[in-house]
């Protein structure tokens, strides 16, 4: 009985969807309202948008 128990409690986390800075793959792995932020590959309050890079000291201007 005792084994039977076990098995249902590791069954029933499976289910748990990932919390703000945790790793996904898609929009169904974030627990609502965060969204997978594909850039990042993290949970996050909004898909993106932002810069996902840093540039360096030194770059020029790409566009007058």
């Amino acid at each position: 009985m005792k084994v039977l128990v076990v098995i249902a409690l590791a069954f029933a986390g499976a289910g748990c969807k990932q919390g703000l800075g945790d790793r996904c793959q898609t929009k169904d792995d974030c627990n609502p309202p965060l969204v997978c932020n594909m850039a990042t590959q993290t949970c996050a309050d909004k898909a993106g948008g932002d810069i996902d890079a840093q540039l360096p000291i030194d770059a020029g201007i790409d566009a007058p």
